[in-house]
């Protein structure tokens, strides 16, 4: 009957001395498990039992622990990167600038195993340069708040979103403005990709779903959300909610990425109609990269359209040569209207992770109707961690 108790008891203890810090829990048992057999209160097949319990507990415990640490803060992923812009534009009232175009800060991490969270400030504040002669910048200087977002992955790959991030929406401005490979966006991009096109720089509040599914070879790519239409750090303004999805096709060892996305929404207290649409096309092969998007939309009655395709080269490890064709036209149903422009440039990689990079773009452009002198000239020097 004494053992009866005294085994569970000696058992719990044992566990309980295992519980605490590793080497001396290993020594404390050993002695317990030790004394107990000199006092005939258990048998050397006991004691085995014990040692095997505890350390499969020890086990599970470790495990868990490597899954994910049970501390109290969970760890905190930070990173940043600064970009300093040398801009000479043509023409009256453009005068030639050095600024900080962006300042961006990103806190990202897991609050759970499944729950997890991203926060990005730019402190350089929303630039938007028009070159013409009516040269301006908005949110100069004032640090504005980009992602703050809490996503939850379910299982099989999928995630959903919920908070301020970008909208799934554009080939260019799903591209990290860190790894861009030109200074600027194109025309189509600035003009007609939803939340750019306001100067939101791509990102609005709302809930989205995203996910993958292997097809063999391939893989399908797919995002859908809903989003109040008004950009970064605003309320919406009427109460339909914007409706956003994107799918890219990945053929398997081909190099080539196709996509589509579609964008519904209104804007305003008259709820006038906001509508995107969009294919693009993305090949790598070997040292080419060549990427191009094709985008229609609607304001109202207005209807717009636009295009550009990029040609990417890497010249040696630390060299890439680009050039881009752009055309944006803010109204087919005005003639002589759009525009064109053709950018080339250089980027030199000053590190092997591409974070530190000087860049420097020509910008030439061409009207349909009245010229402009609105060319310019770009230098960007950008270092991250």
């Amino acid at each position: 009957m004494l053992r009866t108790f005294v085994i569970p008891a000696a058992l719990a203890a044992a566990l309980l001395i295992a519980g605490q810090a590793a080497v001396a829990a290993v020594d404390a048992t050993d002695l317990l498990m030790k004394a107990l057999i000199e006092k005939r209160l258990l048998t050397e097949d006991e004691a085995a039992a014990v040692r095997a319990e505890i350390a499969t507990t020890r086990a599970d415990e470790e495990a868990a622990r490597k899954a994910f640490p049970a501390t109290g803060k969970r760890p905190v992923t930070l990173s940043g990167y600064t970009q300093i812009r040398y801009l000479n534009a043509d023409g009256a009232g453009a005068p030639s600038t050095l600024e900080a175009r962006r300042v961006r800060l990103t806190l990202a991490g897991d609050a759970t195993p499944d729950l997890e969270y991203r926060a990005q400030v730019d402190f350089a504040g929303a630039r938007r340069a028009v070159t013409n002669a009516a040269f301006a910048t908005a949110l100069v200087g004032r640090p504005v708040l980009l992602d703050a977002a809490i996503g939850y992955r379910f299982p099989g790959g999928h995630k959903l979103t919920v908070g301020q991030q970008k909208v799934p929406f554009g080939q260019e401005n799903l591209a990290s403005s860190n790894n861009f490979a030109l200074i600027n966006y194109a025309q189509v991009s600035d003009n007609l990709v939803p939340s750019r096109d306001i100067g939101a720089q791509g990102y609005d509040t709302g809930i989205l779903f995203t996910g993958a599914r292997a097809l063999r070879a391939a893989s399908l790519e797919y995002a859908a959300g809903l989003f109040i239409g008004t950009g970064i750090n605003t309320g919406d303004d009427n109460e339909t909610k914007d409706l956003a999805v994107r799918v890219a096709w990945k053929p398997g060892g081909a190099g080539v990425t196709l996509g589509a996305a579609y964008y519904d929404g209104a804007t305003g207290a008259a709820r006038a109609a906001r509508t995107r649409a969009a294919i693009d096309a993305v090949y790598v092969h070997g040292p080419w990269t060549l990427r191009g998007e094709y985008v229609t939309g609607k304001d109202a009655a207005v209807k717009k359209r636009g295009w550009y395709g990029t040609v990417a080269r890497t010249l040696t490890d630390t060299v890439q040569a680009v050039v881009r064709y752009d055309v944006y036209d803010p109204d087919t149903a005005v003639a002589q209207d759009g525009a064109a422009a053709v950018t080339g440039g250089v980027n030199w990689f000053l590190s092997k992770d591409g974070l530190a990079r000087l860049q420097v773009n020509y910008e030439h452009r061409r009207e349909q109707g009245a010229q402009v002198a609105n060319d310019q000239l770009l230098a960007q020097l950008q270092a991250g961690f």
